[in-house]
């Protein structure tokens, strides 16, 4: 089997624009564990098959659905330097040069992009300088970081208030586990789905320039 080439990026590709993408578009991950242990009795997902440790929702690993089906999450890419990051006017890479092996037990979860894209976080800071605690919003955004190896990757990530700064997740902040404990129970629980949802088409015009 070769590397899937729809995977790549291209000299003509460029980053996409998640306000550019339909809301109803689906974004899938693999579970961490098998198909039978990502569930519990009740047939719902269970959290640790999305993410270990809460913490690791902060740049949580994702792909846009579509073009990336659930057969390429079965792909586990070996040579390191295809997971960096790809930028627009960087180097495509040679699809010979890609050693992967595959992954048969692959299980897909999925999202929405409308629940997860924009959603408010609630989280409440420790200020000496009032002396007293304070209530600020965050939110919950899917950026688009594209690798070498794949175009079509995606990362949760988290911003303030004015969406310029993103949190970083080595910090061991009260707050900051807060955000995190809202983001996996409130947000990433409540949505995921093991149902394989529609494909929808994506615009060209929102990755070639």
């Amino acid at each position: 089997m070769e590397y899937p080439e729809e995977l790549l990026p291209q000299h003509n590709y460029k980053v996409i624009e998640t306000k550019d993408l339909n809301p109803e578009h689906s974004i899938l991950r693999k579970s961490l564990r098998s198909k039978t242990e990502s569930l519990d009795n009740l047939g719902d997902v269970r959290i640790d098959a999305i993410f270990e440790k809460e913490k690791e929702v902060f740049g949580l690993s994702i792909n846009l659905f579509g073009i990336f089906t659930c057969e390429y999450l079965k792909i586990i890419v070996i040579n390191t330097k295809f997971h960096e990051d790809w930028n627009p006017g960087d180097k495509i890479p040679i699809i010979d040069e890609i050693e992967f092996t595959i992954d048969e037990n692959a299980f897909p979860l999925f999202f929405k992009i409308k629940d997860l894209h924009n959603k408010s976080i609630p989280y409440k800071k420790n200020l000496p300088k009032i002396k007293g605690i304070k209530n600020f919003e965050g939110f919950c955004c899917i950026d688009h970081k594209p690798t070498k190896c794949n175009f079509w990757h995606f990362e949760l990530s988290v911003y303030d208030s004015d969406l310029k700064q993103t949190y970083i997740n080595a910090s061991k902040k009260t707050w900051q586990k807060e955000i995190a404990h809202f983001l996996s129970k409130s947000i990433l629980k409540m949505h995921v789905s093991i149902d394989v949802p529609e494909k929808i088409k994506i615009s060209k015009s929102c990755y070639i320039m």
